[in-house]
């Protein structure tokens, strides 16, 4: 082949190309996977935007520039998610498009490489890669705003009630199991369901499980096996659930199966605060946030345990957290919720209070896969929230139970090695009871000594919640024992 032949064969590809763009509009150069590879021309007055196709809830991934020179083109405000779910629909994980833009800085020619991976795995391979060579013809001039989060609001009123603890938090309970992860397959739904279920049955049986995300992918997914979905708290309690052994995770695609038992069925559920997919949260006339939708969370999630919600959570920000309280705006008002988490304590935190929240990402991001996250105004975390119980009903005695003079054990929480203290015992018997949160006796004593003092080993026993009940026969003290 000629030079003259090659030359003429890239001006008409760069043609076609230019001329597929500008049907879009003229000031915004549209382009799609589809797009892989080519030359982009970039004008002066134009915007490169690039939609890839994403889906949230998808365990973090997200495209970021891999290689770029950005003395040439730079990125254009922050990236945004767009969902392909109906308004009002209740599922999160799906597919939906995520939308990158860039300019021109100055006159010039670069590769411009994209990676579809998870920004704190810097030693892990992307799952997918794009590239494109973008020739800019200077730098930007156009009229077009960047796309970046709402300006943090301020104007919020809340008085916490003081029916409830200014912090809380169900981790030092010892009753949350570790993060897992649901690698790049949108079911954080799933992933939440169970969070809340496994705490729950470790609470009351004090048994640490890990159950199956792949029995409920399977079932309910939307496609099968990895797909978007809603909470599952109502096959919980019709069917129930399976462990991670029985059936373990695929991070793909599955059969749904029937099993001859399910050993794991919740009791009942309930769905306490209801929102439309362009809410924030609860807000009077003026946009202010009502304390109310607080203090409702506060109540269940202390009565009855962690609290299943969802949020608008597909933002670079949210991707990269690694500690600290997140205070971040989660997108505009018309991005819609997107990813299902389970919140676990709150901190009032002298008027600037946030949620104690766990994620579905494994134990690399956040803190061991747990986050803190600013409560309201922006922060669209917590909305749809729903509570679960398992077996006799909330975790009411886990709650009520107080330290007091009587009776003191320490250290507390230990390792399963402490000792019990009694002090100013009336005269007679006393009886002296160690026993789970379902009521079950693991140590039970008579004594009549005023004193008491005397050291246990329950290394062997399951860590958890316990509760100490002392008694005689004109008083009864209980205090929590907890064992990690």
């Amino acid at each position: 082949m000629t030079m003259k032949k090659r030359n003429l064969q890239l001006i008409i590809k760069v043609f076609f190309v230019l001329f597929v763009f500008n049907a879009y509009g003229q000031n915004t150069v549209k382009i799609t996977q589809s797009n892989i590879n080519q030359r982009v021309a970039l004008a002066q007055n134009q915007i490169l935007e690039i939609n890839l196709p994403s889906e949230s809830g998808t365990g973090g991934y997200s495209w970021n520039i891999k290689n770029l020179n950005k003395n040439i083109v730079d990125q254009f405000g922050d990236w945004e998610y767009v969902s392909d779910r109906k308004e009002g629909e209740l599922i999160v994980g799906g597919p939906g498009k995520q939308v990158i833009k860039f300019y021109g800085v100055s006159k010039g020619e670069t590769e411009l490489e994209l990676e579809y991976a998870r920004v704190w795995e810097k030693n892990k391979p992307a799952l997918q890669t794009y590239k494109i060579t973008v020739v800019s013809e200077g730098i930007y001039n156009g009229t077009e705003k960047p796309y970046n989060s709402e300006p943090l609001k301020t104007n919020y009123k809340y008085t916490p009630s003081k029916a409830y603890p200014t912090s809380f938090n169900w981790q030092d309970f010892g009753i949350m199991t570790p993060a897992t992860d649901q690698g790049n397959c949108p079911n954080c739904w799933a992933f939440a369901t169970n969070g809340v279920f496994e705490a729950l049955i470790k609470a009351m049986d004090a048994t640490e499980v890990d159950l199956s995300e792949q029995a409920l992918s399977n079932c309910l997914a939307n496609p099968p096996g990895c797909g978007g979905g809603w909470c599952q708290f109502a096959y919980l309690k019709s069917t129930g659930n399976v462990l991670e052994t029985t059936e373990p995770y695929l991070n793909g695609n599955g059969t749904c199966v029937t099993y001859p038992s399910y050993p794991y069925k919740a009791l009942d559920f309930k769905r306490f605060i209801s929102y439309d997919s362009w809410h924030y949260a609860p807000t009077d006339a003026n946009g202010v946030v009502i304390g109310t939708y607080v203090d409702t969370i506060k109540k269940y999630m202390y009565k009855y345990g962690p609290i299943w919600a969802v949020g608008r959570l597909a933002t670079s920000k949210f991707d990269s957290y690694s500690g600290g309280i997140f205070a971040d705006t989660f997108g505009t008002a018309k991005q819609q919720f997107d990813h299902a988490i389970l919140l676990c304590g709150w901190d009032d935190n002298a008027g600037d209070g946030y949620w104690v929240m766990k994620n579905s990402w494994g134990d690399g991001w956040g803190v061991n896969g747990f986050g803190l996250v600013k409560w309201f105004p922006n922060t669209a975390i917590g909305m749809d929230p729903y509570y679960c119980i398992y077996k006799n009903g909330p975790l009411t005695s886990v709650i009520s139970s107080t330290t007091n003079d009587a009776v003191k054990v320490y250290p507390n929480p230990s390792d399963g090695k402490f000792t019990i203290r009694l002090n100013n015992l009336s005269a007679g018997d006393k009886n002296l009871v160690i026993e789970n949160v379902l009521g079950q006796k693991i140590y039970n004593e008579t004594f009549d000594q005023t004193t008491y003092n005397k050291k246990f080993d329950f290394t062997n026993y399951s860590k958890g919640i316990y509760l100490v009940r002392l008694s005689d026969k004109d008083r009864s003290f209980l205090t929590k024992l907890i064992i990690k």
